[in-house]
């Protein structure tokens, strides 16, 4: 049988957390100084499609989280190194494994994000070290 291909929005989500998270911020006349770094997750388009039956987190869907995160958490937050990225992005899986219902989870990739993702999202970016 063959085994499901899966991406994930989900990792996209998370890496767009970071945007506006970098340690350093430089303003000019003509541009006001940014507001704290939100941690609103932010509605994204799907990237992939999720192959039906799928019915709980597995270490396959959290090799296709992994191996998408990382690199867009660096692009969100371009300071962030990719140790840290990896640490963040790692956090959020499992936060999101222990504590959003997978229907949760599988709803990230149609752009419905719960308060408890945004909530899990935020402890990460609080401590990466959290989950």
């Amino acid at each position: 049988m063959r085994r499901p291909t899966v991406v994930f929005a989900a990792a996209g989500i998370a890496a767009l957390a970071l945007a506006g998270c970098s340690s350093t911020t430089t303003t000019t006349a003509t541009t006001p100084a940014p507001a704290s770094p939100s941690i609103d997750v932010p509605t994204i388009e799907p990237s992939a499609s999720i192959t039906a039956g799928l019915d709980g987190y597995s270490a396959e869907i959290e090799s296709g989280f992994m191996s998408t995160c990382p690199g867009s958490a660096r692009e969100a937050n371009p300071s962030l190194s990719e140790s840290d990225a990896t640490n963040y992005c790692g956090c959020v899986y499992r936060a999101f494994e222990a504590k959003l219902p997978f229907d949760q989870f599988l709803a990230l990739n149609s752009g419905t994000t719960s308060q408890a993702a945004k909530d899990l999202v935020a402890e990460c970016v609080d401590d990466p070290t959290a989950y």
